[in-house]
């Protein structure tokens, strides 16, 4: 940095030489004096375009690129394929052409090719809003308030881009109440790790699954952020790779995604369950320190099955389950009320079909709870109750607040308020077609994939082959990834 600003003195020198002889030599009306030569400068033509460098911070030699003391939340963030960061006002963005951000630090207006971009952050003012769910087959996710199923279409109406329709064909399942009991569920078959987040080892989604290729250490993480105030259950269903025993954790009210050394990665407070061979245990960690509650036996070294782990702040007990087999349930000691994040540790390689997090406390229902690794290798859809209760229909159609379903039994009838979700089979159904100018774009109640057009101070408009024009409200707008598929 010393070299740099002896650079730029260096050539402030030189430069400030040169246009102070240059201009004595030219001002003189008799010419020049004897012995000089005289140098014809040239009337400008133009304004020169100024290339603008941030200024520094202070009088030191580091450059800034943040936009004064601004937080990030209060500015939109522009990230390049090459990790550039740039922070200012998106003005606008044009496909095949460039994005246009202001900011402080700028002279001026910058231009990004948008080739180049990686993503774009907004400052989004619209909160989530809407109570239904429908869930595309390529992990997309389109939140607000469903008004009709029909075999050519499936319409709900949401703050972000109006009332949408949606094709049939590109729908994995649908949530009323949004979350009424599903908070966290995983995308596997359709090759999205989201919502959740790995960190360490080695994590793939590929044939339907999520593969882990971890041996040993203190546990590879998969997390999920998740306020956790009231009663939740995870369940993972996972098989060993190997001749070895499944080795994996499920934690659940965890307050960091780190612990202390001694613990792992379970946070420095939390509730966690060990799978570990012909073994389970249920321990919690308090300030850093894990405590066991219960060690017990399976009766036999367990290579696979569906793992279940409930909490209950209101209560303070936990249960375990094993397949449809209860473990047991169990005091915890440090009662935690409020968490933060769930989590998922493997040790040796396994595969998972699905995790998912339930809101209250849910038991096992006799098959595959419903979880996407489930549903999407049934042929037929499924209607599962608000009491638990599923059944497998041949057709479905809402209107008015009441669903139609055709089942081989005959047809059914009921509020909508009876029904917690529908899980459309894998027969017909389509994976989105993966196009070059795609961008996934998160909103503050769902995400969309897209064919982008343009992003305006009012809205952001992209084409989508099973959803028609969208345009989205750009206060709704949280998040663009271009490139989603890289």
């Amino acid at each position: 940095m010393a070299n740099r600003k002896v650079l730029w003195r260096m050539a402030a020198i030189a430069t400030g030489a040169l246009v102070g002889w240059i201009g004595s030599a030219s001002s003189r009306a008799d010419g020049p004096a004897q012995g000089e030569i005289a140098v014809p400068v040239a009337e400008p033509a133009s304004p020169v375009r100024k290339i603008f460098v941030p200024r520094p911070k202070d009088a030191g030699d580091t450059l800034d690129e943040s936009p004064g003391s601004a937080a990030a939340d209060q500015v939109d963030v522009v990230t390049t394929v090459l990790g550039d960061r740039l922070l200012g006002n998106v003005v606008s963005i044009a496909a095949s052409d460039k994005l246009h951000l202001t900011g402080e630090q700028f002279e001026g207006e910058v231009q990004v090719d948008v080739g180049a971009l990686d993503g774009v952050v907004l400052r989004s003012t619209d909160k989530d809003s809407g109570n239904d769910e429908v869930a595309l087959t390529n992990g997309d996710r389109i939140i607000g308030q469903l008004s009709t199923i029909a075999p050519d279409g499936i319409f709900i109406e949401t703050q972000a881009a109006g009332r949408l329709r949606v094709s049939p064909k590109v729908v994995r399942s649908i949530t009323f109440s949004k979350g009424a009991s599903v908070l966290a569920e995983s995308n596997f078959p359709g090759g999205s790790l989201e919502p959740w987040t790995s960190r360490g080892g080695s994590w793939t989604v590929g044939e339907g699954a999520l593969v882990c290729r971890n041996r040993g250490g203190t546990g590879n993480a998969l997390f999920v952020k998740l306020d956790q105030k009231e009663a939740v259950t995870l369940v993972a269903k996972v098989q060993s790779l190997e001749s070895s025993s499944v080795r994996c954790d499920l934690v659940l009210f965890a307050d960091t995604t780190e612990g202390a050394p001694n613990v792992g990665r379970y946070g420095r407070n939390s509730l966690f369950a060990m799978f570990h061979s012909g073994e389970y245990y249920l321990m919690c960690v308090n300030n850093g320190n894990a405590n066991s509650i219960i060690n017990r036996s399976y009766g036999r070294q367990m290579q696979g099955g569906t793992l279940r782990l409930a909490y209950d702040p209101a209560t303070g007990k936990a249960t375990l389950w094993l397949d449809s087999a209860e473990l047991g349930q169990y005091d915890v000691p440090t009662k935690p009320t409020i968490g933060q994040y769930v989590m998922f540790n493997s040790y040796y390689p396994l595969k998972v079909e699905y995790l998912t997090v339930y809101r209250g406390i849910v038991p096992p229902r006799g098959d595959d709870d419903g979880a996407v690794g489930a549903a999407g290798a049934a042929d037929e859809a499924a209607v599962q109750f608000a009491n638990k209760d599923r059944v497998s229909v041949a057709s479905i159609t809402l209107a008015d607040g009441e669903i139609t379903f055709k089942t081989t039994y005959g047809e059914l009838k009921c509020p909508v308020a009876n029904v917690e979700r529908i899980l459309f089979g894998k027969k017909g159904q389509e994976e989105p077609r993966r196009r070059k100018n795609d961008v996934r774009v998160r909103t503050a109640a769902g995400r969309m994939t897209l064919q982008f057009d343009r992003l305006t101070a009012d809205s952001l408009v992209g084409q989508s082959e099973f959803l028609g024009e969208v345009k989205l409200r750009r206060s709704a707008v949280r998040e663009i990834k271009f490139n989603p598929y890289r």
